[in-house]
C-alpha cells in the first residue's frame, strides 16, 4: 500500500463567539464574512488532498485500510482524534464534556465516546481570560440550584499567555474567554453540554439550547485545573507537554531538522513556520495552520524548515500502535 503525509482538507465553521484571526492563518485566500470561530484540521470526515487516496475522506480510508495503514491493533471503529483550531471575540458557552462511560449512558448509545482535550495557547490579544474548573467545593447536587450566572462566581479564572498549555479532563466545567487563539486536541467526539451560554439562545436563527441535565451528570471534577507555560525543550525533538489514555502531545521548536522513527499514528500540526514533511520516499510542504497525519507502520519521518525557526506539535495516539 502506499505511505506518504497524509493532507487534509480544513473544514471551517462560523461561530457567535468566532474572531478574525483564524481566517489570516488558515483560509487568506477565502471571502469569508462570518466570524470564523472553529477549524477543524483532522477529523474523519475530512477529504484528503494529495497522493494516491486524494478524494476519499480520512474516515473512510480508517475504516478500508486501518490496520495496513495505520496499525489499528486495538480495532478502532473510527479515527480517534479531532485537532481543530479555535479564535474567539466572546466567551465561550460555559460548559462540560462527559468521559467515555457517560457518554454512552447519557446519550442512550453505545457506539459513542466522551471528549479529554488540551488547549496549546498560541495567541492572546486583550485580558486572555478563561475558566477551568472550580474555585470552591460545588457538586452537581449545588449547582442544581445555581443560575447560570450565580455559578460563575464559584469558578477558577485564569489569564493566560501565548505558549501556555491546559489538559482538561472529561467533566471540568471550562470556557474559553476572548481573544484568544488555541489549538486543540481532543477526543473524536463532538458532545458537548451548556451550562450557560451568557444570555445568547440564538445565533443567526440557530437554537443554542442549554443541556442542564446532561450537564450535571457529566459534571465529574470540580478541581481546579492548572494552566503550564514557559516550557522549554529538554531534549533533542521537544518537551512533552501531556500522555495521557487517548493521545500524547509533545512541542517542537527551533531550525531542525529532526528525525525520529514512528510507533504509533502520529500527526503534525505546524504553529509556526513553514516546512517539509518526509516520509520515506514521498514528501509534503507544511505551512502554519496545517497538518499532516502519518500513516506508517515502522517508517522514520523528517521534519525540515524551510526558512529560520519552526515550531510544531507531535500529536501521538498510543491506542494505535503499530505491530
Amino acid at each position: 500500500m502506499r505511505i506518504y503525509p497524509l493532507l487534509l482538507k480544513p473544514r471551517l465553521f462560523p461561530r457567535v463567539w468566532g474572531g478574525r484571526r483564524l481566517q489570516e492563518i488558515i483560509a487568506p485566500d477565502l471571502d469569508f464574512a462570518p466570524a470564523l470561530g472553529e477549524v477543524w484540521t483532522v477529523h474523519g470526515d475530512l477529504e484528503i488532498v494529495n497522493g494516491s487516496y486524494m478524494g476519499q475522506t480520512l474516515g473512510e480510508l480508517w475504516q478500508r485500510h486501518s490496520l495496513e495503514l495505520f496499525g489499528n491493533v486495538n480495532s478502532l471503529d473510527h479515527f480517534p482524534l479531532l485537532v481543530k483550531w479555535l479564535d474567539t471575540s466572546e466567551w465561550l458557552s460555559l460548559q462540560v464534556h462527559p468521559d467515555d462511560e457517560q457518554a454512552r449512558l447519557i446519550e442512550g448509545r453505545p457506539d459513542v465516546n466522551g471528549k479529554v482535550e488540551c488547549w496549546f495557547v498560541v495567541n492572546v490579544s486583550g485580558d486572555g481570560e478563561l475558566i477551568c474548573g472550580c474555585r470552591t467545593e460545588i457538586d452537581a447536587q449545588e449547582i442544581a440550584h445555581l443560575s447560570g450566572r450565580e455559578l460563575l462566581q464559584h469558578l477558577h479564572r485564569q489569564k493566560v499567555r501565548q505558549g501556555d498549555f491546559l489538559f482538561l479532563p472529561a467533566g471540568t466545567i471550562h470556557a474559553l474567554g476572548p481573544g484568544i487563539t488555541v489549538l486543540e486536541v481532543q477526543q473524536s467526539s463532538d458532545i458537548t453540554y451548556r451550562f450557560y451560554d451568557w444570555d445568547r439562545p440564538h445565533y443567526e436563527g440557530i437554537d443554542r439550547p442549554l443541556h442542564l441535565q446532561q450537564a450535571r451528570q457529566a459534571w465529574i471534577n470540580s478541581k481546579r485545573i492548572a494552566v503550564h507555560g514557559g516550557w522549554t525543550p529538554r531534549h533533542s525533538l521537544g518537551v512533552m507537554l501531556t500522555a495521557n489514555n487517548y493521545f500524547t502531545q509533545e512541542i517542537v521548536e527551533g531550525d531542525g531538522p529532526w528525525r525520529w522513527n514512528i510507533e504509533c499514528l502520529e500527526i503534525i500540526a505546524v504553529i509556526q513556520g513553514q516546512g517539509k514533511i518526509a516520509l520515506d520516499n514521498s514528501a509534503a510542504s507544511l505551512v502554519s495552520g496545517r497538518v499532516a497525519v502519518i500513516p506508517a507502520a515502522g517508517q522514520t519521518v523528517e521534519v525540515t524548515p524551510f526558512l529560520g525557526r519552526m515550531q510544531f506539535m507531535r500529536i501521538m495516539c498510543p491506542a494505535v500502535l503499530y505491530h
